[in-house]
């Protein structure tokens, strides 16, 4: 019983609302294995110089923007910065494209100009059947980026369409309780990516994780097949289409990993291991 001005915390809605969100979090759970995967594979095409690239539409956009401001400017202090941008932000391109080609372009579009092979894209989706996230996705993809799609209950078109190479779900067909579900497990993936950056020898064969290289970023050519073919071109006089301030950077960078200066980070290990690198990776050691 409850007397005026009281809430009656232990009613039976109360209590709906809260088992709304127990499966979806438990089902999450369940998703680790694939969650860590997706998690290495994007440090590892940051590890090369790729960006992370977001969008999404009505809400997923303003998650869109949430994510890349993680990423660029880490509310933890200490934690690296790592480049991200969002194709929702810019109204004009996004209204442009969207009377012209009309509202699956605005992100494929983008991508098209934008991306590089080396980035990553992040398409976040309520119900997995929003159209111009799939395409953008499908963009992304034929460019040879690493695709990760947030989707809500079964997945959609974008799940059918096979459109990312990492598809993680929230298990609900409520709007709210998915957002809530995206929110974490985009958190956990900014959490996972620098853990990954902070173990020796998990990104690529005999070399450390290290603090951001200089700013200049070696000539995008190479960063489709990684930062290690970068030295071997140089090293072989095949650097093609690189400054020479690109190539004293990327000679920096090599430097300070042969020496062992780059400082990582002592944190315990976790239980899920990580594939190994293709065996034809190129590597300078």
């Amino acid at each position: 019983m409850t007397g005026p001005g009281q809430a009656d915390c232990d009613s039976p809605e109360v209590t709906r609302l809260f088992e709304l969100r127990s499966d979806p979090a438990r089902d999450l759970a369940r998703q680790a294995g694939a969650v860590a995967e997706a998690c290495h594979a994007m440090a590892v095409r940051f590890h090369r110089g790729g960006r992370l690239i977001v969008f999404g539409t009505g809400g997923p956009s303003a998650d869109a923007q949430h994510v890349a401001v993680e990423f660029v400017h880490p509310v933890i202090v200490g934690k690296r910065a790592l480049p991200a941008i969002s194709l929702t932000a810019d109204a004009a391109t996004v209204t442009g494209l969207a009377e012209r080609e009309g509202i699956d372009a605005i992100f494929a579009h983008q991508v098209r100009y934008l991306a590089d092979p080396a980035d990553i894209a992040l398409g976040i989706s309520v119900d997995g059947d929003n159209g111009s996230v799939l395409a953008g996705l499908a963009a992304a993809k034929e460019l040879g980026l690493l695709t990760i799609a947030l989707v809500g209950g079964e997945g959609g078109r974008i799940a059918a369409a096979h459109a990312a190479d990492h598809l993680l779900t929230a298990a609900s067909d409520d709007p709210c309780v998915i957002k809530e579900m995206q929110v974490t497990t985009y958190h956990v993936l900014w959490e996972l990516v620098h853990v990954f950056f902070e173990q020796p020898g998990v990104l690529e064969p005999g070399v450390l994780a290290c603090p951001p290289r200089p700013t200049v970023r070696p000539a995008r050519a190479d960063t489709m097949a990684g930062f290690a073919i970068g030295p071997h071109r140089m090293n072989s006089g095949g650097y093609g289409g690189s400054s020479p301030r690109e190539i004293a950077a990327s000679r920096a960078g090599i430097s300070r990993l042969r020496s062992g200066s780059c400082a990582c980070y002592p944190m315990s290990w976790p239980t899920w291991t990580p594939a190994k690198a293709p065996s034809g990776s190129a590597s300078p050691w």
